[in-house]
């Protein structure tokens, strides 16, 4: 769509760089982990740089030493097909946190692990930790789904606000709109970029009237 009418123009350009302006500011140095479970090759590389925290007890047990306690990942039966059964793989560790991708059937998650407690927490194949480690994002995906699971954890595993990486409209008809990049600002508040029509916006998870929702930008309502 081409406007033409030059001031409302420049308030569009102007709010792009409000936009802007705003992601820019969204934490670039969080700790993060992530999986790559089809690659087997990254898996061994990845332990071998463990140093003994992590190893293959066999082909279907990784285990884990951390804290004085050994952590047994067993997968379970049928151990060939891709969509059934229970695998892990080893996705590595950073600063005191190791993470282990769960797939459980078609549903594709993980462990986090704490090495300074030797916990087990809930998480994904992607963790981003807020800029103050205090809560955590996961990220996990289910078979046919159309985008992933996300779950926003304390530090002690407690899950304070579920949802898929994605908007519905309020008319069931309309597309839904698309999440993805999320990241913790400076502040510890969770963003992450909207499709909305051809750009990228920020959108925000707020609380509101004590339910965490989506505020979007306004091209989004607007669409």
């Amino acid at each position: 769509m081409k406007f033409t009418l030059h001031g409302f123009a420049c308030l569009l350009v102007f709010a792009s760089a409000l936009n802007q302006n705003a992601w820019s500011q969204t934490s670039i140095s969080t700790l993060s982990l992530n999986c790559d479970i089809g690659d087997p090759q990254q898996e061994a590389k990845l332990l071998r740089a463990a140093n003994g925290t992590a190893y293959r007890h066999s082909i279907h047990e990784l285990k884990l030493s951390v804290t004085g306690k050994e952590l047994s990942f067993k997968d379970a039966p049928p151990y060939d097909e891709p969509l059934d059964g229970i695998s892990y793989t080893y996705c590595g560790r950073k600063e005191g946190y190791s993470l282990v991708a769960d797939r459980d059937g078609d549903v594709f998650t993980g462990k986090l692990i704490d090495e300074r407690t030797g916990r087990v927490l809930p998480a994904g194949q992607e963790v981003l930790f807020s800029p103050d480690r205090r809560a955590y994002l996961a990220s996990e995906q289910l078979d046919g789904m159309d985008g992933s699971m996300w779950t926003v954890y304390s530090i002690e595993g407690t899950a304070s606000w579920k949802g898929p990486s994605y908007v519905e409209r309020a008319n069931p008809h309309d597309n839904s709109i698309t999440l993805d990049a999320p990241a913790w600002t400076a502040t510890g508040e969770l963003v992450a970029k909207a499709y909305c029509g051809d750009d990228r916006q920020l959108a925000k998870l707020v609380k509101n009237g004590g339910k965490w929702t989506w505020r979007l930008p306004a091209a989004c309502r607007g669409i």
